[in-house]
This record gives structure tokens, C-alpha cells and sequence, in this order.
């Protein structure tokens, strides 16, 4: 469990951190980037727990 939501952090935090970098150096923006890549990262996790939450019953 503990595993699998390491390996959901991190593919959040990279995914997030990649939105954010191309967004930025699309608009130039970074306000709007930094809200793209946090949500990113949050629906990574969101899905990853609910996922975990279904598999388990």
C-alpha cells in the first residue's frame, strides 16, 4: 500500500513539475503554471487512492 502511493507521489510530482515547466515556457505565465502542475499532482493522487480503495474490496 504504502508503495504503491510512493510510487503515485512521485509520478505526480513528475508530471506536474513537466505541466508546469511546458505550460510556463508556452505562456509565460506562472501563476497559471503552478496551478496546472498542483492539480496535476493532486488528481494524481486522488485517482491512485480511490484506485487502491476499490482494488482492496
Amino acid at each position: 500500500m504504502q508503495k504503491r502511493m510512493r510510487k503515485a507521489v512521485l509520478l505526480g510530482l513528475a508530471g506536474g513539475i513537466s505541466w508546469a515547466a511546458v505550460n510556463y515556457s508556452l505562456d509565460k505565465h506562472i501563476s497559471v503554471s503552478f496551478v496546472g502542475g498542483a492539480s496535476w499532482f493532486l488528481f494524481t493522487i486522488v485517482v491512485s487512492f480511490f484506485s487502491q480503495k476499490i482494488n482492496q474490496t
